[in-house]
């Protein structure tokens, strides 16, 4: 590996994000919730009614096997 394609960041060079925590933090719950309906990609709201028609499915267990192999000697 070539020594061109390390990287070695700081605490005081690391990339910084381009979201704006402030405007984030002045969002109230009605402006997220509508951001997040708004939103395509984003995952459906969990409320008290979906949870009250959830039901669990628990994973079927797992058969186990064995699998002998035989030596071939050749002759």
């Amino acid at each position: 590996m070539s020594a061109k394609r390390i990287v070695t960041r700081t605490p005081s060079s690391r990339r910084r994000g381009k979201t704006d925590w402030a405007q984030v933090d002045a969002l109230d719950d009605r402006e997220i919730e509508h951001a997040a309906k708004a939103d395509p990609d984003a995952a459906p709201i969990l409320d008290k009614e979906w949870f009250e028609t959830a039901k669990l499915v628990q994973p079927k267990r797992k058969l186990t096997s064995a699998r002998r192999t035989a030596r071939i000697t050749p002759r």
